[in-house]
């Protein structure tokens, strides 16, 4: 084994698969309960000096850019590939959840390591309203979550106060206020924003600071370093990840244990009983196969592996798979509609002058269409401004000799400005995940996806492309840059394993436990009945501090009801 100790012969408390969003979360406040918690991580460890965002591009390997990046590269895909240390991090297709067929209709982004996905989130962190839980009742879809705002309300405010997020409080009904430490100063692309938005006729919009888990205050030692660029990863451990903030704190525990390169591939009943027994797992080093048991286990992998963890676990008493005798389990994949319009603001054109760029994206513009007739649902906007490492706004000047092209990049440097939408999708029972004849490296069972964007959808990016070019021609905006994303680019994936009020609707109800197996919890992405335009990480990591409040309380009565 990769780890030399016994933990494979140890019956834990409770035993979680994955330490990203919300799996971190539930690691740090069980063991904290003081109950025996092991946590199964796929990938290896990692720390802040990994990142290299805040080197400049001579100073990093081939200047940042990725050995596999495509030439010429797309904006949508850019992020992807222009830093060097970031671009290592995604799975490639070898350890993907998916299959090589799936990539052509949903572009599946994985982490597999330390933190998952976290590594490179970009810290957003907004509270879901009492409309985004009751799309039904509000006519933004076909249902409502099987619970309301009040019921994560306080676990919004603990977790905000345990990870430590920026902002202001507006007082908006679409995006709650919440626990805040000082937003990031404004900028003057920022005040041309503000500005700009006043003079929309006809709709009720704002643009207000951002809200991320990023220490912003100055008398931290991990305070913000105004790199701009967050989704690189963060090298001075100023944004929240569960390795520089939370493990810390348990990972000398007794009761506490991470064991990296475990892969989870299915889990095992009692026999008899729909209870789950144990996990079976393969070192990732050595291919030696092994089982963890456990009172309690709780899935956190994320919304495309925990339904594939699922899905392998068939047996004869379940051949579709564990905890799916709805038949729901994979389907209602989502992730947010997606669109970005960039130009140079000619306010700023030729502006020299330095500021604080913060972390690029200071201020956000909350939903603001919500007596549009022209598609259902609603979105909002990351505004981004910051000193670009690499000059994609000369896409334009392609037949511009490279002299000019040195004179026009110092001219435009500072004025490049990008406004990215983010909306919500509408929710197909058939945008699914299902088992693929694909198997991965270690032979283990991939899924398949079906997805298909709707009319609703298209319907929403083009008015998403509509407005951002008015807001930023009232910014000073110049020459427009567009460009929409096909689904899976967000990374906001969702809804395979969703929460509902009954076992023939979904697969697991309102306290996140399976319906079939009532030792067994999920809690990623994929338990969110339908997400909203809203970045979904911090409803994630309440989720995950409700149930961690709720397993505490009842993991006493499963010790004497339940396992004898």
């Amino acid at each position: 084994m990769s780890q030399d100790n016994n933990f494979w012969e140890t019956k834990w408390d409770i035993c979680i698969v994955g330490t990203g969003a919300a799996g971190g979360i539930l690691a740090h406040q069980l063991a904290m309960h003081n109950f025996s918690v092991i946590s199964l991580e796929h990938g290896e460890k990692i720390d802040n000096n990994f990142f290299s965002n805040h080197l400049n591009p001579e100073q990093e390997k081939n200047f940042g850019i990725a050995p596999d990046m495509p030439w010429p590269v797309k904006q949508s895909e850019s992020f992807h590939y222009d830093n060097w240390q970031a671009n290592q991090l995604y799975a490639k297709s070898d350890i993907l959840s998916t299959s090589s067929r799936s990539a052509e209709v949903f572009h599946n982004h994985q982490i597999f390591r330390l933190n998952g996905k976290q590594n490179l989130w970009n810290g957003v962190c907004l509270r879901y309203s009492e409309r985004d839980f009751r799309g039904r009742d509000y006519g933004d879809s076909d249902s409502n979550w099987p619970i309301g705002y009040t019921d994560l309300e306080n676990h919004y405010t603990e977790v905000e106060r345990l990870i430590g997020v920026c902002g202001t409080k507006e007082g908006l009904d679409c995006l709650p206020d919440g626990e805040f430490i000082p937003a990031k100063p404004l900028r003057p692309a920022d005040q041309l924003l503000i500005e700009g938005v006043k003079k929309i006729s006809g709709i009720n919009i704002k643009a207000i600071p951002n809200r991320k888990a990023i220490e912003t205050r100055s008398e931290a030692a991990n305070q913000c370093q105004s790199c701009g660029a967050c989704h690189y990863g963060c090298s001075f451990g100023s944004m929240y990840k569960f390795s520089s903030h939370l493990l810390p704190r348990i990972v000398n525990r007794s009761n506490y244990q991470i064991i990296y390169n475990c892969k989870v591939i299915r889990l095992h009943r009692k026999q008899d009983s729909t209870q789950i027994h144990a996990v079976e797992c393969i070192d990732t080093k050595t291919y030696q196969k092994f089982q963890v048991e456990a009172k309690i286990f709780i899935l956190a992998a994320g919304a495309l592996e925990t339904p594939r963890i699922l899905f392998n676990s068939e047996d004869d008493l379940f051949p579709e798979g564990y905890a799916n005798s709805s038949n729901t389990l994979g389907c209602y994949l989502q992730d947010n509609i997606k669109a970005n319009i960039g130009t140079s603001l000619l306010k700023l054109i030729g502006k020299r002058e330095k500021y604080d760029v913060g972390f690029g994206d200071n201020l956000i513009i909350p939903r603001f269409l919500f007596e549009n007739q022209d598609f259902r649902g609603g979105y909002m906007a990351q505004y981004h401004n910051s000193y670009p490492k690499r000059p994609y706004y000369l896409d334009g000047f392609e037949t511009c000799p490279d002299w000019l092209k040195k004179w026009i990049a110092k001219l435009l440097f500072r004025s490049y400005a990008v406004i990215l939408f983010q909306g919500k999708p509408d929710v197909k029972k058939s945008n699914r995940v299902f088992p693929s004849q694909e198997q991965d490296i270690y032979g283990i069972r991939k899924i398949d996806v079906e997805y298909e964007m709707t009319e609703n959808d298209r319907q929403m990016q083009q008015s998403m492309l509509l407005y951002g070019k008015q807001i930023l021609s009232k910014c000073s905006g110049t020459l427009m840059f567009t460009y929409t994303s096909e689904p899976g680019h967000s990374i906001h994936y969702a809804g395979t394993c969703r929460m509902a009020n009954n076992s023939h609707e979904g697969v697991v109800n309102q306290n996140l436990r399976s319906f079939d197996h009532e030792n067994l919890y999920v809690c990623d992405g994929s338990v969110i009945p339908e997400i909203s335009e809203k970045n979904y990480t911090l409803t994630i990591m309440a989720l995950a501090h409700r149930l961690a409040t709720y397993v505490a309380k009842e993991l006493s009565y499963f010790a004497v009801n339940v396992y004898k």
